[in-house]
């Protein structure tokens, strides 16, 4: 099977030029981390708190689910599986993980059927049925996933996307259901934590993705814990007050992000090499989670986040 979708990825590539490239690395980023946070604080701050928390769940539900499957099947990246075919060469830094099934394909078919199915309008669904043909796409004409990875991500980030809305409806409205939620969740993901541990750097670095999934799902259940109960947040009648805090909030994440990588390359952390050094990178997603959606709101409860009357 691999030869044959080869041969398909190699009559897009040739159909490809520079400019191409250049424009679907850029839709591409769509199904990254960045925007995909970026859509949540949008919701979180803006929109409704009880549709980002669903949203959220289902993000994190698929990206610790669809990374177990790579960590299981390890199906190699197609210039891996064949040494004579070349991808994009500027899409290959998106390319992390083993190649089944599609990453990014994955978590904008997430996202967008979860927005979908929270906001029912035929605007929205026309959009986000729009993104997530233009990401699956683009995975293919940079050439850095079979088709199949394609289909298969596509399929579970729909079907992941349902399930994940219909456990949290349940829920959501007892915070210590919601915690007991992110729990299990964890709890059933967390013997990959050791099964796809090994001392081989190398190696641990395909299985990267999988840390940082289940780390920043354990930062977001324990913020809602944090939010809830001690601040429960509700959105200002004010665009100007909710944009304050949607900008301190990307404040605190690049804060987190940096301060924290700047941290762990300190002489005392593992470095290149050193799989521990994976561990620590999954922390630092942890953080950027707990920090913006439980602490952020915590220590600014009475400034930014206080009570409307």
């Amino acid at each position: 099977m691999n030869a044959n979708e080869i041969q398909v990825l190699r009559f897009f590539r040739d159909l490809s030029n520079p400019f191409l490239d250049n424009v679907f690395r850029i839709v591409s980023l769509l199904g990254e981390q960045y925007f995909i946070i970026a859509v949540i604080f949008v919701i979180f701050f803006f929109i409704d708190k009880k549709i980002a928390y669903r949203v959220m769940y289902t993000i994190f539900l698929e990206l610790c689910l669809n990374n177990t499957i790579k960590g299981i099947i390890q199906r190699p990246r197609p210039w891996v599986a064949d040494a004579t075919y070349e991808p994009a060469e500027i899409a290959k830094g998106t390319a992390t993980g083993y190649s089944f099934p599609s990453g990014h394909t994955a978590i904008i078919s997430t996202l967008a059927t979860s927005i979908s199915i929270n906001f029912r309008k035929k605007l929205v669904i026309v959009i986000c049925s729009v993104l997530v043909v233009l990401v699956a796409f683009s995975r293919i004409i940079l050439g850095v996933h079979y088709p199949t990875d394609v289909l298969v991500g596509f399929l579970v980030g729909v079907g992941v996307a349902f399930l994940g809305h219909i456990i949290y409806r349940k829920v959501e409205d007892e915070t210590n259901k919601q915690l007991l939620t992110y729990l299990v969740t964890l709890a059933l993901f967390a013997p990959f934590l050791f099964i796809f541990f090994t001392s081989d750097y190398d190696a641990m670095l395909w299985q990267k993705d999988f840390y940082v999934a289940w780390c920043m799902t354990l930062g977001a259940g324990l913020a809602i814990l944090i939010e809830s109960k001690c601040v429960q947040v509700e959105i200002s009648k004010k665009f100007s007050i909710n944009l304050i805090r949607f900008l301190g909030c990307v404040v605190v994440l690049a804060i987190t992000y940096i301060g924290l990588k700047f941290f762990f390359k300190l002489p005392i952390f593992p470095q290149e090499g050193n799989s521990f050094k994976i561990i620590f990178d999954g922390i630092r997603y942890f953080a950027m989670c707990f920090n913006c959606l439980g602490l952020y709101p915590l220590i600014f409860r009475k400034v930014l986040f206080k009570k409307e009357q």
